[in-house]
């Protein structure tokens, strides 16, 4: 909590609105329960303060089958869950659609039943988490039906160019510049 205040006294005094909150990783010798009420419990204390501050977090779920083995929060739909729980605007899930392709597939649906909660995107191609264009998620389509829902947050980008990264940032405003307007 120390270092969560920290945190969001530079964020604020940097005025950048939000923060990514992650859980941390399993503890063998924990159930996933106790971890669970663990990160409920840490959540809400930190949401507490980010009130306090002005600032949104953004909790992020992530794929654990080859970026972060042992990180306990890898399903969106628990993410939604626990923001839920916490019952704050300052909370959303950061539905980061590289992850949760690995992890979940079927992305629109997890998105349309969570969108009440998520406050952000990231996209990268899967896999290999290059230029979204480049992968097998089709964003032009994601991006059409959150516009047609209504969505007017932000669409970030989080992958690593394949090429010079100029060109790459470039080629993939190109291949978005349709749906993000």
């Amino acid at each position: 909590l120390d270092r969560a205040r920290m945190t969001l006294a530079f964020t604020r005094d940097a005025g950048i609105e939000a923060s990514i909150v992650c859980t941390g990783n399993t503890q063998p010798a924990m159930s996933d329960e106790h971890i669970r009420s663990s990160v409920l419990d840490g959540l809400k204390a930190t949401v507490e303060m980010a009130e306090s501050f002005g600032i949104n977090l953004l909790l992020e779920p992530l794929n654990t089958r080859y970026d972060h083995p042992g990180y306990w929060l890898a399903s969106s739909d628990l993410a939604a869950e626990l923001c839920r729980e916490v019952d704050s605007s300052r909370l959303k899930v950061l539905f980061d659609c590289y992850h949760m392709q690995i992890m979940e597939g079927d992305l629109w649906n997890h998105i349309e039943r969570n969108l009440d909660v998520i406050g952000h995107f990231h996209a990268a191609g899967v896999p290999g988490r290059h230029e979204p264009q480049t992968g097998e998620v089709n964003y032009p389509y994601l991006l059409m039906r959150l516009r047609q829902n209504g969505y007017t947050g932000v669409f970030g980008l989080e992958h690593a160019p394949s090429c010079e990264p100029s060109h790459s940032v470039r080629t993939t405003l190109d291949y978005l510049a349709p749906w993000l307007t």
